[in-house]
């Protein structure tokens, strides 16, 4: 029984990749550390991840709960932390928390973010200033705004609350521009002749 060849044979794809593939997927990827993690090499770090990633939809799908109660919590947990650390360092003789003055470091955002790192930094200084207790009632005051806001995110979803910051921005600023193009004059001529 003789079988005869044919030019199709030749342009057969190599053993053990299928699909036609020319690369290995891990190339295919970008290698390194993040291919190693989706094709599951770092069994650990991918495993957190998924867990991470499991958690945060549980908690915003399952539970239902929002960003911006979210936000509030971890920032009301923080400057409980800072606070309780800054007074028992004075009670027990513990190291205090130490305030950041650069939190950022200026070679990384040379050109870039040069603004937002000075407001980052006053920020910071300002919330490090208030958690550590300095100024009681700038605390009480931060810890119960953030505690009302995170009341109105339970009931409001954060695309709808910065859809309301939107609109009232918009409406301000309508408001604003009616103030300097205004209906007319003092005189009531109905000209905006400044007069």
């Amino acid at each position: 029984m003789t079988t005869s060849s044919s030019d199709s044979d030749d342009d057969r794809t190599p053993m053990g990749r299928p699909l036609g593939r020319q690369r290995p997927i891990r190339d295919i990827l970008g290698g390194g550390r993040v291919a190693d993690v989706l094709l599951w090499k770092d069994k650990r770090i991918s495993a957190t991840i998924l867990v991470g990633i499991g958690l945060i939809w549980s908690l915003f799908e399952v539970f239902e709960y929002n960003f911006l109660t979210l936000l509030c919590h971890i920032t009301i947990s923080a400057m409980l932390v800072i606070f309780i650390w800054h007074k028992g360092a004075e009670i027990f003789n513990w190291t205090r928390p130490r305030i950041p003055h650069f939190i950022s470091d200026k070679s990384t955002f040379r050109d870039v973010a040069a603004i937002y790192r000075a407001k980052l930094d006053q920020f910071c200084l300002n919330f490090f200033y208030v958690a550590c207790g300095n100024d009681f009632r700038q605390f009480i005051l931060a810890i119960v705004s953030l505690w009302t806001l995170s009341i109105i995110g339970n009931y409001i979803s954060t695309l709808n609350l910065l859809f309301f910051d939107g609109a009232s921005r918009d409406k301000a600023s309508a408001e604003d521009s009616s103030h300097v193009y205004g209906s007319g004059c003092a005189a009531g001529c109905g000209a905006a002749c400044g007069g």
